[in-house]
Order: C-alpha cells, then structure tokens, then sequence
C-alpha cells in the first residue's frame, strides 16, 4: 500500500496542478477476486495541498496530504514537452517496468510518473532528450542486474524504446544520409589533430596516451587499427580496432555530437568487427567507460553482452 501511494504521489507531483488526468498507475483492489482492470485518475490541487484519485473501473478513492518534501515529491522539474517533444506509447506492463527503476535524474522519473493512460496503452510525452536519458536508464539497470529474468525484461523495454525513438524515417534529412555523405577509411597521420580534437568534442574519457605520439607508435605497429568516419573533409567518428593474435579488442568509439543518432555508430562498430574478423579474431571485446549511460546503451543494444564476474586491471 505505501509503494502503491507512493506511485501516486509521484505522478501527481510530476503534473501540473489543477489538471484531472488518468495515470499509467494500476489499481490494487481485486473486486470479485479478480484483479481489477483499472487505472488511478489523479488530480492535484495546491491550496490546500492534497492529491485527490480514484479508479475509473471500480471508484475506489481516497485523498493524500502531507506529501510536501517526502521522497516522492517531484515538483519543480524541467518541462517535459515543447517544440522538441514526441509521444511514446508503450503496454502497461513496461510502464510498470520502468517505474521499478532506479532513477539517477529526476527529470526522467517525472517523464515515467507522468505517463497516460490512453486507449492502445499507455503514452509518454517529453522531450526526446529526457526520453533518450530514459532509454539509457534501462540500458544501465540492464547491464548491473544479477537476476536473469528481470535482465531480460529490461533488454526487452529497452528494445521497445530504442525502436519507437529511432524509426527507419525519424533522422531523414538531418545531416544527410549517413551512406551517402559519410566515408569510412583507414586514418593516417595527417587525421591525428582532427582525431584528437573529435575525442575532445565528443567527450571522449581523456587518457595519457590522448596525443600524436601514442597515435603515431599505433599506427607505426598497425596501420589498419584506427578507422575514420569523413564527410566533406572533417573527421566526425573514429574506433580503434586493435588485433593482438588472441583477441580483437575495440576502443575509442567516437561520434561528434553534430552525427550522433543517425546509424554512424553502429556503421563504424560494423566495420570494426569486419576488420577483426579479417585477422582472424574469434573473440571480441569493446573497452567502454561503464559509468557511461550512452556508451553502456549502445553496446547494449548492439547486442553485445556485459561479462560478469570479470575484473580488469591496469596499470600506467
């Protein structure tokens, strides 16, 4: 009953006061002893402060006060829709996932609390950015949970919300065809500065051996290691491919923000694994920083698997 009044109060909080809405919150009664199939209608009014909500299947109600400050108070978030906004919608069963989550940015635990009921499901609206931080959430959640099935649950809502954000049409237009405008090729020693400064914009986690020298010494034991994406002259991605007789490792998969979400990713992961394979590479391990949201959700949706129970160590 507390988790259940707590949902509540966090979607009455994520909305705005005043409005009478029907949240993604299913009922808990079981009328008959059977589940009832409704879903909690809430409405918030400010003075006084109470949240008023009610059943739309069997009226069951009740009004919640003393909220203000508790754990599941989310007022004062940023907007969740606008001129950049989109709509999902997804089944009950994944909006019941996704309030099961961790939330380490509570503008996305407002984006799930606020989700609606609608005829097909239930419908989340909000920026594409807070909607892509959600994907990474489960993404995240994916790649640290030890249960296999609630793992397996996660990878599925990830799934769904990858393909709803990314349809085949969504990035038509943007910076051109990726296939077309794009080329791949291997990296030569006049591309260092340019590969430096894409790490540097693209955010790439800075190391010692960020520097022409190390590059240099890459590309002088082999030459086919680092691989370019190029479109009219600049350098807009990069992935290092390093083949070490035992096993090919990928590193330092980078895409300037400008190209992001437009398939260059995967396209250069591609190529990597082609090249890899080439060699002789059976087995294929990607090196990414795993406090990383973005980088933990492409791989993941790659279809590449976290190893566990493993540790590296390094030194130097």
């Amino acid at each position: 009953m507390a988790r259940h009044l707590g949902a509540i109060v966090k979607a009455g909080t994520a909305a705005e006061p005043g409005q009478s809405w029907v949240s993604s919150i299913g009922c808990t009664r079981r009328p008959g002893r059977k589940p009832c199939p409704g879903q909690i209608g809430i409405r918030r009014s400010e003075l006084p402060p109470a949240i008023r909500w009610e059943c739309i299947v069997c009226g069951d109600e009740g009004t919640i006060s003393g909220w203000e400050g508790s754990y599941a108070d989310l007022r004062c978030g940023a907007a969740l829709s606008g001129a950049e906004g989109t709509s999902l919608v997804m089944s009950c069963e994944i909006a019941e996932v996704l309030r099961s989550l961790t939330f380490p940015d509570s503008d996305v635990e407002r984006l799930v609390y606020r989700a609606t009921a609608v005829a097909d499901g239930v419908a989340l609206e909000g920026q594409l950015e807070i909607l892509h931080e959600l994907a990474d959430t489960v993404a995240v959640e994916s790649n640290h949970e030890v249960d296999r099935r609630r793992r397996k649950r996660l990878d599925e809502v990830f799934s769904v919300l990858v393909d709803a954000l990314n349809p085949p049409q969504a990035n038509a237009g943007l910076v051109g065809d990726p296939a077309e405008s794009v080329r791949l090729r291997l990296a030569t020693p006049d591309d260092f500065d340019a590969v430096l400064e894409l790490w540097r914009v693209a955010d790439a986690e800075p190391t010692h051996t960020d520097n022409v020298e190390s590059l240099t010494r890459l590309l002088e034991r082999d030459p086919f290691a680092l691989l370019i994406a190029e479109e009219g002259g600049r350098v807009v991605g990069s992935v290092i491919c390093g083949w070490d007789g035992w096993r090919g490792s990928i590193y330092r998969l980078a895409v300037a923000p400008t190209h992001r979400r437009l398939g260059l990713a995967r396209r250069m992961t591609a190529a990597a694994e082609e090249h890899l394979h080439a060699f002789g590479a059976v087995r294929l391990q990607a090196v990414i920083t795993e406090t990383s949201p973005a980088a933990v959700g492409f791989w993941t949706a790659s279809g590449w698997q976290k190893q566990f129970q493993r540790a590296r160590f390094v030194k130097g």
